[in-house]
Formats: C-alpha cells, structure tokens, sequence
C-alpha cells in the first residue's frame, strides 16, 4: 500500500525499526520459553532464578525496542540543520506537520518550477551518512513558492504556516551569515547533548 503522508524514507526506517522489534520479541519469548519449560520440567533450582531474570531484563529491552517503534511512527518531524551554529531560531522540537505532508508539498514545488523540499534531505551524520549542504537562498525560493499555495488547501492557523514560516526565517538568519543547510528527518523527539556534541552539525 502507497502512503500519501510523510516522505518514502520514513516508511522504510519504520520498517526497519519494526523489524528489529520483532526479532527483539522473539527473542526474548523464545529463550524466555526454554528456560520457562526447565523451570517447570527441569531439576535445577537454579534455572527459576535464571528464568525470572532473563524475563525481566528482556522485557525490558523488548520494551524499550517496542517503544522506538512507537515513537518513530508518532514522532517523525523534519528541520533545517546547518553547518555551524546560527542563534535566535525555533525550528528544532517542530516540523511535524511539514512531515506528514511532505508529499504534497514536493508536488506543489513540482508545480511551481522550484525543487522539491525533500531534495534537501535526508542523509544524516548521526547515521554514518555523507551531509550535503546547500545555500540557504536555495530552501528560501522553495518555501516561498510553498507558503503561498498554502491556501489552496490549509486553512490560515494551520501549523504548516508557522513551521514553513519559521524555517523561512532560520533559513534568511543562516543566509546573512553564509552558513550552508540540509534537511533532517527525526523519528523521534528526545535528544540530549550528547548527540549534538558527536553531530558535525546543529540544529541551532
């Protein structure tokens, strides 16, 4: 089945994510089921003690994985990320809806001559994956053409406007400064410092 919502790249990370889930889940069943029958047909003492931890770390791992998978299919967001710091900008924790509409936003920039949004992304360091960095001017053409066909579908208040607006605004703030962008697409929506001091990028 074709999905109208959200960029193709995110239903095959969702996949991915699924997948190892699963394997997660079977996993944990199947030894968690060996060690259940020994348990109950065995004369080791010590497989109840192994059994009930082998259950509960599991578990928790499969919770864990299980979650992922939740959060990626809920959570999935796209924003600007730039080579250096830019300062006095609001796109990161946004870019939800921007998201679940990009479809029709890539057709709308077909429309108007202009490339596509999601030809600024998607490859990320934070995967192992070559950033390609384009010209600030280059995104601010696309959002414009996307801001004013808004209309034809949206209706005034709806968070495309303050998303595409704000990534205007970060992209003509990174422009002044010359810093190079590229589009990202999180499945999630934690983050911790961490991440960003191994990222070659910010979101800032």
């Amino acid at each position: 089945m074709e999905h109208d919502e959200y960029p193709a790249i995110h239903w095959r990370r969702l996949r991915r994510y699924r997948f190892r889930a699963l394997v997660v889940l079977v996993l944990v069943v199947g030894v968690g089921g060996v060690l259940l029958y020994r348990v109950l047909w065995g004369r080791n003492p010590d497989d109840v003690a192994l059994a009930a931890a082998w259950w509960a770390m599991g578990g928790l791992v499969a919770i864990g994985f299980v979650g992922a998978w939740r959060s990626a299919a809920r959570w999935a967001s796209v924003h600007p990320y730039f080579e250096r710091r830019v300062g006095g900008i609001s796109t990161f924790a946004s870019g939800y809806a921007v998201a679940r509409h990009l479809p029709w936003l890539d057709e709308v920039a077909d429309a108007c001559g202009v490339p596509k949004l999601s030809s600024f992304g998607w490859n990320d360091d934070w995967r192992g994956e070559k950033l390609v960095w384009h010209a600030p001017e280059s995104g601010r053409e696309v959002i414009g053409c996307l801001l004013e066909s808004l209309p034809e579908r949206f209706a005034p208040g709806h968070a495309l406007y303050e998303e595409l607006g704000a990534m205007d605004r970060a992209l003509e703030a990174a422009g002044a400064k010359q810093i190079r962008w590229c589009l990202l697409l999180r499945h999630n929506n934690m983050t911790n410092g961490l991440e960003w001091d191994q990222r070659q990028g910010t979101a800032f």
